[in-house]
């Protein structure tokens, strides 16, 4: 069973067009990577898969949902891990992982260590946001993207700062 159709995708921004009749198919258990310089649309791609970003044409299917219409349904099923993300210096990566944790309704404080040991981020749960370094900022990322326990996660950049 496919869990992203994309057939004929078009985004443009001004003159500018990004993304020129793309076509893909992921399978669902299948681990895809969309490569390419930059510049290329891999991110315009990301957004509008998650229904952060309109498309100008084509068709997007998102595990049965179109992004377009469905987003609210579909940020239950689907885990976006963006290039980059910020957090209050001061807070620590406990209570980021909890805050995020709460939106879900995850409470059992088993299930967050497992993710965090699963990260590799057990021992840093103590220590606040302006002190992780790239790569250990980019695992609590991933962290973020497991909660929810998706059925579909979407990894822009995943590998900067790893």
């Amino acid at each position: 069973m496919a869990v992203v159709e994309i057939r004929g995708l078009v985004k443009r921004y001004g003159a500018v067009t990004a993304l020129r009749g793309v076509d893909l198919t992921v399978e669902e258990g299948e681990i895809f990577g969309l490569l390419g310089p930059n510049g290329a649309g891999k991110t315009t791609t990301v957004e509008i898969l998650a229904g952060l970003r309109s498309r100008d044409a084509g068709q997007v299917s998102v595990l049965g949902l179109d992004p377009a219409i469905d987003r609210r349904r579909l940020s239950w099923l689907l885990a976006l891990q963006p290039q980059r993300f910020e957090f209050l210096e001061d807070t620590t990566v406990a209570e980021i992982v909890a805050a995020y944790a709460s939106l879900y309704g995850e409470r059992r404080s088993g299930r967050i260590e497992q993710l965090l040991e699963r990260v590799g981020l057990a021992d840093r749960r103590r220590a606040r946001f302006q002190h992780l370094s790239g790569g250990q900022r980019q695992r609590l990322n991933i962290c973020l993207a497991l909660i929810g326990n998706p059925r579909l996660i979407v990894l822009d950049e995943p590998t900067t700062g790893l």
